[in-house]
């Protein structure tokens, strides 16, 4: 059955759209997401079942994350993506547990499936600047793996941001050595460690009985654990 839908509001909403440049279907998907974001931020953040949805999406996709990093609200944000990142701590230490190059390649496969409708496939492959992203990625995710056994670029790693979550499953993806593939699993499961804290502090200093206190290197955590997830704005996906 279909979904009853006020037809009077519909019709004239898509005749105000029809008067903005540009395609009008776009044009109210957008407003209706920018409502949605704006709703999950102000009101839905503590919610119950919106908490299963982020665990189940590992939270909002990469165009959304941003989106929602441009909408200001730092808390919300931090309060949100604090349980994503409680949850990935959890996978990723029962990764840890039975770690093994099948299981992770098996787990790799259920997230970047290679099955993909072949129309969309074949049109998304179209694009020359995502052809151009695609194929270096491959060959800094090939190269990680090579410079992975050299002391002097496994220490500037540990010290670094590390792999985002995206880049940190294709890396598995790719990984033919279970010693060096423990070793990353557990490195970033460390940062995400690391980050959970710095988000604790943040949203901590948030509170009104605190106000008196400086922000430290957390000020920008709610920010980072974004790009720790879905990468830097406008990555691209498979």
């Amino acid at each position: 059955m279909k979904p009853k839908i006020d037809k009077h509001a519909t019709y004239f909403n898509m005749l105000e759209a029809l008067e903005d440049k540009g395609c009008f279907i776009c044009f109210l998907c957008r407003k209706v997401t920018v409502g949605y974001l704006d709703n999950f931020l102000y009101e839905r953040v503590n919610d119950a079942r919106t908490k299963e949805d982020l665990k189940a999406s590992f939270g909002f996709c990469n165009a959304h994350s941003w989106q929602i990093v441009r909408m200001q609200d730092a808390l919300s944000t931090a309060m949100a993506y604090k349980y994503v990142i409680k949850c990935l701590i959890t996978d990723i230490a029962h990764w840890d547990s039975q770690i093994s190059i099948k299981f992770l390649s098996q787990l790799c496969a259920k997230v970047f499936p290679e099955k993909i409708t072949e129309d969309f496939l074949n049109k998304y492959r179209k694009c020359p600047a995502c052809r151009q992203y695609l194929k270096y990625e491959q060959l800094y995710l090939e190269s990680f793996w090579e410079y992975f056994t050299d002391t002097k670029f496994q220490d500037a790693y540990m010290n670094s941001f590390g792999l985002c979550f995206v880049h940190f499953l294709k890396a598995i993806k790719l990984c033919r050595n279970g010693r060096l593939l423990k070793r990353l699993v557990k490195a970033e499961r460390e940062k995400f460690k690391n980050l959970s804290g710095e988000l604790s502090e943040f949203i901590r200093k948030y509170d009104y009985r605190f106000k008196n206190e400086k922000y430290g290197s957390e000020a920008d955590s709610w920010v980072r654990t974004v790009e720790k997830i879905v990468g830097k704005e406008y990555t691209v996906t498979e």
